[in-house]
């Protein structure tokens, strides 16, 4: 496909791109373990620690070498990034959903995947990926799979194989990010179950291929995320004994409701669109003539996207995750918006073959109404993500200001609360303000920095200065002194022996 017909077939998933990320770069900044991760960059050392963080996530860490080398350390450049990041996982999502569509509804698809993508993009939900520099590589593990359910599609029409595009997409997919994992397996299965559909046939020998490439994959995967964590700092994420209930909670999506406006009626006017959207569907589905013959591979394909969507809520519970709406915890929707835009697509893939003039009706007044409320949300959501960097921002200037240069060395310095808003963390943890400190002031690299907060208290006692809630301990330095830092004003004075800052509820 040449680069002309790639942008005229896919105009309006630019638009829409250019719509809400085109700005981005000159709006947002650094939040939370950006600080962390982006201080120094580029340099060697940076290098060698995002190599042993990334250990178990190598695709995340290569990207992030690479875009800190090339951008230079230059924020706005690092977000463009990002940007074209968002823009390419689109792009393949669409491209994935049009083939889907072609194979269970024999349609060209166009209109529908154009829609799937554009929701997709909009989704207020998906920030935590898209505006938060530390996670947005984690797409990768969304194109990866996108690029794994393509190469199957064209293995099953016969028009290509399977290398090396199936187990390398699984590979990119897994390295990146983990919550794909056990839905490729969910994606394999499918298209056993709709095989009337495939020029290879089952039980031919052929059509075991995907099954045993894909665990063959799964062991390379499983041993480079091993070797990975044997010798870097990665982080691993302990096991959640109550997963169960967690699950239960991420299936209830609460995650929508938290990223929308809080109207009941709005709320109740967009659930009622949707169930006679679905209504209609079904209706249609099982009453004209000309959609019978896509009846079953259209219900397996939902049955296939209700599994997907359980998938990626049953991932993130076993260690303790819930799926949230706002802030950079929404980081953990990644799964679950993929699966939404996929059944969203597949139900406008009906409309648009429907010749049922209320369904085409009430197809036009959904599309519209999610375009509105979804792109309001969105740029709500984007300048509550702005003001949290102009909050940075401001306070770091305050305190350049003060006389914070000229306090004892490795003396403590303790901001008197979190700079976030609504889950979008500034500086919450002691590891994100110790790393703006030292960009801030780079001469002074022997400050060591604590966040007071509603979880943790900070304390001197004599010349310990000590951060810990009822049960942990989190921190305890040896300084002659601390210094407390005004979150608002960014003025600067002396923690005494005796003083404490913070709630110190356990988390």
């Amino acid at each position: 496909m040449s680069w002309k017909q790639l942008i005229r077939d896919n105009a309006v998933v630019f638009a829409a791109w250019l719509a809400f990320y085109g700005f981005r770069p000159f709006s947002l900044g650094l939040y939370h373990d950006d600080w962390a991760i982006f201080l120094d960059s580029p340099s060697t050392g940076s290098t060698l620690s995002l190599i042993q963080v990334f250990g178990n996530r190598p695709v995340l860490g290569l990207y992030h070498i690479a875009t800190t080398w090339l951008s230079g350390g230059n924020l706005a450049v690092l977000h463009f990034y990002a940007s074209l990041v968002v823009l390419g996982t689109a792009l393949i999502l669409r491209s994935f959903i049009r083939q889907l569509l072609h194979f269970v509804l024999e349609s060209n698809g166009y209109v529908s995947s154009v829609i799937g993508a554009c929701i997709w993009l909009v989704m207020p939900w998906t920030l935590g990926t898209s505006a938060w520099l530390t996670t947005n590589p984690t797409l990768f593990c969304v194109m990866g799979f996108a690029l794994a359910g393509t190469s199957l599609i064209r293995f099953w029409r016969g028009k290509a194989g399977l290398l090396p595009w199936f187990p390398l997409s699984i590979l990119l997919s897994c390295l990146a990010y983990e919550f794909f994992i056990p839905q490729f397996i969910i994606l394999v299965c499918f298209f056993y179950a709709q095989s009337s559909r495939c020029i290879q046939k089952i039980p031919a020998q052929p059509v075991l291929r995907p099954l045993g490439w894909l665990l063959a994959t799964y062991g390379v995967v499983y041993l480079i995320r091993k070797f990975g964590e044997s010798f870097g700092k990665s982080a691993v994420k302990a096991y959640y004994a109550d997963w169960l209930t967690t699950f239960f909670v991420n299936l209830k999506s609460d995650f929508i409701r938290q990223s929308l406006p809080s109207n009941n009626w709005l709320l109740l006017l967009g659930l009622a669109i949707s169930i006679g959207l679905i209504g209609l569907t079904l209706i249609s589905l099982f009453t004209e003539q000309a959609l019978r013959g896509v009846r079953r591979s259209f219900l397996v394909a939902i049955l296939l996207c209700c599994l997907g969507y359980a998938a990626s809520c049953l991932v993130p519970s076993f260690i303790g995750f819930r799926l949230t709406g706002t802030g950079v915890d929404s980081r953990s929707t990644i799964g679950v918006s993929l699966w939404i835009a996929l059944f969203i697509s597949l139900i406008f893939g009906i409309v648009s073959k429907s010749r049922m003039k209320p369904l085409k009706i009430t197809g036009v007044t959904a599309f519209t109404f999610y375009s509105i409320v979804l792109s309001a949300s969105m740029a709500t959501q984007l300048s509550l993500w702005h003001d949290v960097w102009e909050s940075e921002s401001s306070l770091l200037r305050d305190i350049k200001q003060t006389s914070i240069e000229d306090v004892k060395r490795n003396s403590i310095i303790v901001l008197d609360g979190p700079i976030s808003h609504k889950g979008i963390y500034g500086f919450a943890s002691y590891w994100d303000f110790q790393a703006a400190l030292h960009w801030t002031f780079p001469n002074r690299r022997d400050l060591k920095a604590l966040v007071a907060t509603d979880w943790w208290r900070v304390r001197r006692k004599g010349l310990h200065t000590v951060q810990s809630n009822a049960e942990t301990v989190l921190a305890d330095y040896n300084s002659e002194e601390s210094w407390v830092i005004n979150s608002k004003s960014g003025e600067l004075r002396q923690l005494l022996d005796g003083q404490s800052l913070g709630a110190g509820r356990f988390p």
